[in-house]
């Protein structure tokens, strides 16, 4: 049962690393603790660092590029790198806190499943309105 839940931490890290608000299309109930229909930046949060540990292969503390995910990998320019070109928890939390806040359209600090569905899915353009 373990193997089972990591293996899903890591399928759905996998995704939120293409883009973690818009990976959230096909998980939004099971990021929904509380099932109020909302998304709190505590309940994401919880997600981005089970990604970020299951992405430091090597157990390190850091992100290198060669361990990240594909998805990850796209958005390495946007990351805010320590010295050798490694993502630190700190600069990966800050990405994933800058696209939740981007996908909350109106500044509630939660995510609805409207803001949700919202959003493009992959190969589609801007928000959809």
């Amino acid at each position: 049962m373990r193997i089972l839940v990591c293996i899903a931490i890591i399928a759905t890290g996998a995704a939120l690393a293409s883009d973690p608000p818009r990976a959230m299309h096909g998980d939004f109930d099971g990021l929904d603790r509380d099932r109020n229909g909302r998304l709190s930046w505590s309940e994401f949060s919880d997600r981005v660092m089970d990604m970020f540990y299951f992405s430091d292969l090597d157990n390190d503390g850091l992100i290198g590029k060669d361990e990240a995910p594909p998805g990850l990998q796209r958005h390495w320019q946007d990351f805010r790198r320590d010295g050798d070109d490694r993502v630190g928890s700190e600069a990966f939390v800050a990405f994933h806190r800058a696209r939740f806040d981007q996908a909350d359209a109106d500044g509630d600090g939660q995510l609805s499943r409207a803001e949700v569905d919202g959003l493009p899915r992959r190969g589609e353009g801007g928000r959809r309105r």
